[in-house]
């Protein structure tokens, strides 16, 4: 099992974002208490990730009306009538692509 580890972190060793947490934490030097200036610069490194991390997880706005969540309700409910096979559309297509098929006929007969 340490052959394996071993060998994962010599293939990460060049990408440091990427590298396994055991070797990323040894290679951390937290500044001394002493330089209070300097303990502050390596606080806002790891806030700015944050920031960006946050940023990008955002959460999502929701439906503003009723309608919106009707559409959504009845699109779903929709895309299960076809995968179920409740209509005749994309019959002889496997299910994988059946969804697909149905909405590239849909098209051509619009």
């Amino acid at each position: 099992m340490s052959s394996y580890w071993s060998r994962k972190d010599r293939m990460w060793a060049g990408i440091p974002w990427l590298e396994p947490a055991e070797s990323a934490r040894s290679r951390i030097e937290v500044p001394s208490a002493r330089d209070p200036h300097e303990v502050d610069l390596w606080k806002d490194h790891f806030e700015g990730d944050h920031k960006q991390l946050e940023h990008q997880l955002r959460p999502m706005p929701g439906p503003r009306s009723d309608r919106s969540v009707q559409t959504i309700i009845t699109g779903r409910a929709f895309v299960q009538n076809l995968r179920r096979e409740h209509y005749e559309l994309a019959t002889d297509v496997p299910p994988a692509l059946r969804v697909a098929a149905a909405f590239t006929e849909l098209a051509r007969a619009i």
